[in-house]
């Protein structure tokens, strides 16, 4: 109405993005919107930690709580939505939390990639 106070309901589609990640994306937009922004990480990566890295004890925490497998659809999520801050630091943070220093073959065990067909030498 006029008042502005009544809301019309609009069906928002979100393709691939789940109710649980979904939640987790509007946290951290939250968060980014009303708490503290996301200083610009800058390349070469300083530091060993994901909290020396992002410079924030909240979004290493935030990062650190995720499951494996929610990094993959949360960096989807991200991408598909278009919040790139997001997306940079979930990339950060799968590297550091989960391959960085991984050796070619727990890399495949993790991604699920068969082990390379021998190359025979003539």
């Amino acid at each position: 109405d006029e008042d502005g106070d009544e809301t019309e309901e609009r069906e928002f589609k979100m393709i691939n993005v789940t109710g649980n990640i979904l939640e987790k994306v509007i946290e951290y937009c939250t968060h980014y919107q009303h708490e503290e922004k996301m200083k610009k990480i800058e390349t070469p990566l300083i530091g060993d930690t994901l909290e020396t890295i992002l410079d924030s004890a909240w979004y290493a925490d935030f990062c650190t709580k995720l499951e494996f497998e929610d990094f993959f659809k949360m960096q989807a999520a991200a991408n598909y939505m278009n919040i790139k801050p997001l997306w940079i630091m979930i990339c950060i943070a799968l590297d550091n939390l989960h391959l960085k220093g991984k050796s070619p073959a727990e890399l495949r065990k993790i991604f699920k990639f068969a082990e390379p067909e021998p190359v025979a030498i003539a």
